[in-house]
């Protein structure tokens, strides 16, 4: 009945492994697709984390920039206001008085902190305000 003599148990085993391979084979498709999943996933924060950090040294870059140019500038004109609409951020440079004295107690002129500072603009995305500052003498 059965060709190349087969009994019709053995017959049925060979049906129930199929079967379990089968089973088997999915599991292992499905295992994959959520390692890859998580893989991707993983893949998305690092790059969004790059994108940040390239982001802040950027806007950083841009504060010293501003205090560097502020800082060549006469005493009056130290205090400027530039906007830059690529990272949505607006630097803004302020100048204090320093009231410092010697060891003798006399006061020392010409002394000034330079702050720039970097606000996000209306509308900005995960922008945080940054600041530098920087002592300058100008007697």
């Amino acid at each position: 009945m059965f060709p190349d003599g087969e009994s019709a148990g053995a017959s049925r085993s060979a049906r129930r492994t199929g079967g379990y391979v089968l089973f088997e084979v999915i599991l292992a498709v499905a295992v994959f697709a959520l390692v890859i999943a998580g893989l991707a996933q993983s893949l998305v924060v690092a790059i969004e984390a790059t994108n940040a950090i390239q982001r802040e040294r950027a806007i950083r870059a841009g504060l010293l920039s501003v205090l560097r140019e502020a800082k060549i500038r006469p005493r009056n004109e130290m205090a400027m206001e530039a906007p830059d609409e690529k990272l949505q951020v607006r630097y803004r440079t302020e100048v204090e008085e320093l009231l410092l004295t010697n060891f003798e107690g006399e006061r020392l002129p010409g002394m000034f902190v330079l702050r720039a500072v970097a606000t996000p603009m209306e509308g900005a995305a995960d922008v945080i305000e940054d600041r530098l500052e920087l002592y300058v003498y100008r007697p």
